[in-house]
């Protein structure tokens, strides 16, 4: 459904010959897309912006830890590994899209104006802050996700089933066409 979204989207309305469909499968789809629902209120952006960065931030950092615990033959916390076994396949999945969207939002400039916040002026100093936070956070979570697709999926090695996960490739591709798709559709401004 979140992929689904993006040509409904508000910026290729003019794509659209039948408009009463476009409409309606817009209003229906809004709501898969988080930018859209925060548009408008610079606060709550900025806000959900910055607790997107705090939770990529405390998932490589449980991360790391969990990794240097296990490189010094110890074993991490029962608590940690579940909450990256719970975060590793939402972040890869469900919330991919979303999170992926809020950072690349920050971007988005009309008129000198960010498009999510009236209030935001492009081009000063806290927007280039605001840009090169984002731009960090966006690089870890691209690298992250693309860790957590390559070594963190379930295998099913079943003969008989054609369902059967044999290898991570077609998570690859899966996740660098999520990728594409709303890197390409975010800046068609």
């Amino acid at each position: 459904l979140q992929l689904l979204s993006y040509p409904f989207d508000t910026h290729f309305e003019f794509l659209w010959e039948n408009t009463s469909l476009y409409r309606f499968f817009n209003t229906l789809l809004t709501y898969t897309r988080v930018t859209s629902i925060i548009k408008g209120s610079t606060e709550m952006y900025l806000i959900t912006f910055y607790s997107t960065i705090l939770l990529i931030i405390i998932i490589v950092a449980l991360t790391c830890v969990m990794t240097y615990k296990m490189q010094k033959s110890s074993f991490p916390s029962i608590t940690c590994v579940r909450i990256l076994a719970i975060a590793f396949p939402l972040m890869a999945n469900s919330f991919y899209i979303p999170i992926l969207n809020i950072l690349i939002s920050i971007y988005h400039c009309s008129n000198n104006i960010n498009e999510y916040g009236n209030n935001m002026k492009c081009w000063n100093v806290a927007y280039v802050i605001h840009s090169i936070v984002g731009g960090i956070a966006l690089i870890f979570f691209l690298i992250l996700v693309y860790l957590i697709v390559n070594t963190f999926f379930e295998m099913k090695n079943n003969k008989n089933s054609p369902l059967a996960k044999r290898e991570v490739y077609t998570d690859n591709v899966i996740a660098f066409i999520k990728t594409f798709t709303c890197i390409s559709c975010s800046f068609v401004t």
